[in-house]
């Protein structure tokens, strides 16, 4: 479609939802437009399975919703029909919810744990050294990583979460980091350290 041609409105009374599959088709080639009427046509029924899969508060169901359509941007197949395109969101969102609940209740069992103050000095103490060295090696974008991760001990999803990436994208900016620290490769050689 012509940047300039007017798109029909997808949702609401009297709305014409496009065909699903040339959506898709341009959705997995990375066009915006098709991504953002995928989105129109789909957000209210998303949010309504989010409660309904969950019944948990608004917020949690926008968060599980929203990383269900960066799923969705990256791996929806070409569907053939809105249906198939809203079952296949209604899993991404199930899905995004478990891990997000995970992520609460490994976090909510970190902090129950008491801390051994001694323990945790000693551990600070060997762990500053190694970040001092990674802050002056690695690009800002992987020390922030890192120093979240390994400094913060926060898990790679909420590392994500506060970068704006999927937990994925954390993962490699963190074995690329410590990586380019041992001056190695990471996951063998040949593999591109970018």
């Amino acid at each position: 479609m012509p940047p300039e041609a007017t798109r029909e409105k997808v949702t609401g009374p009297g709305a014409r939802l496009p065909d699903a599959r040339a959506i898709t088709v341009r959705l997995a080639k990375g066009d915006q437009e098709a991504f953002a009427v995928f989105y129109e046509a789909t957000f209210d029924n998303a949010v309504a399975d989010a409660h309904r899969l969950t019944g948990r508060d608004e917020s949690f169901c926008l968060d599980a919703v929203q990383d269900a359509y960066l799923r969705a941007a990256k791996r929806l197949p070409a569907m053939d029909s809105w249906g198939a395109c809203r079952a296949w969101l209604r899993t991404a969102i199930a899905s995004s919810a478990i891990d997000r609940i995970r992520a609460d209740a490994a976090r909510a069992r970190r902090e129950a744990v008491p801390r051994d103050t001694a323990d945790e000095r000693e551990h600070d103490d060997r762990l500053q050294p190694l970040l001092d060295r990674l802050q002056t090696q690695l690009d800002d974008r992987q020390w922030h990583a890192v120093r979240l991760h390994v400094g913060g001990g926060l898990p790679m999803s909420a590392v994500g979460r506060a970068m704006s990436l999927s937990r994925h994208a954390v993962h490699g900016l963190v074995r690329r980091g410590i990586a380019n620290l041992s001056g190695g490769t990471p996951g063998g050689e040949g593999e591109s350290n970018d």
